[in-house]
């Protein structure tokens, strides 16, 4: 087991440092990323590295940017290909993120949340003013998004800029829904999700836009602790 501080004041986005290694925690990404040279472990298991710096732009990927918003300059992306390979709990109240190759044991106030992978993304089931619907679990962004059709009976909120890491910034317009995640029922004001999105996020991943309907940002995890363990395609999450 090892156990990580959250750096402060990064507008939101879950992140830590290892060795030389400042790293930011993105489950919407596919892949790991990384522009150090060093090779980076986790509980003394080595992350994949799939692409280094010269190959980032070529898949939209702007690192300089993303150091820029978050206030610190990141030198790995932690994608699914890394994650994977570990059971991790995100506590952001507790400031700290925690990684295990065994069993990590939870009380039974934990919340299950279905989920699955398609085209290597975590889809989790959500409801969206009572409808089912599937999102990608995305903590490369703070925010959350969905197709402007779910959002049809909603009040419009005006517009909002967001950020995502393989997007930049983006303003579009918000619309507040209540949904369902895990069992708990709060309101999330959603930025209707455009084709640049779509394609941008399609084109880092090398994945269908087919997959892209919603996006869970990681403002999830403000209010709630996370668990996953991708091996076993189990997410929970608790107050």
């Amino acid at each position: 087991m090892e156990i990580y501080k959250l750096l402060p004041d990064t507008n939101g986005f879950i992140l830590f440092q290892k060795d030389n290694h400042t790293i930011l925690v993105d489950t919407g990404s596919v892949h790991s990323f990384s522009v150090s040279d060093e090779p980076l472990q986790i509980c003394g298991t080595e992350i994949p590295i799939s692409f280094q710096a010269n190959e980032l732009k070529n898949r939209g990927i702007d690192l300089e940017l993303i150091s820029k918003h978050v206030g610190v300059s990141v030198t790995t992306i932690l994608g699914l290909d890394g994650l994977e390979r570990f059971k991790f709990i995100v506590d952001e109240s507790a400031g700290r993120i925690q990684f295990d190759t065994e069993e990590i044991s939870l009380s039974p106030d934990w919340h299950t949340i279905p989920m699955e992978r398609i085209d290597g993304c975590i889809i989790v089931s959500i409801k969206v003013n009572g409808v089912p619907r599937k999102m990608i679990l995305d903590s490369g962004v703070t925010t959350s998004f969905a197709e402007s059709l779910w959002l049809d009976a909603c009040v419009r909120k005006g517009n909002r800029t967001d950020f995502h890491v393989f997007v930049g910034y983006n303003t579009a317009p918000i619309l507040r829904a209540l949904s369902e995640v895990g069992g708990f029922t709060f309101p999330i004001r959603y930025s209707v999700l455009s084709e640049e999105v779509k394609q941008k996020i399609a084109k880092a991943n090398a994945i269908s836009e087919n997959t892209i309907h919603g996006i869970l940002g990681c403002a999830l995890m403000e209010h709630h602790r996370g668990y996953l363990d991708l091996e076993k395609g189990i997410f929970k999450a608790m107050k």
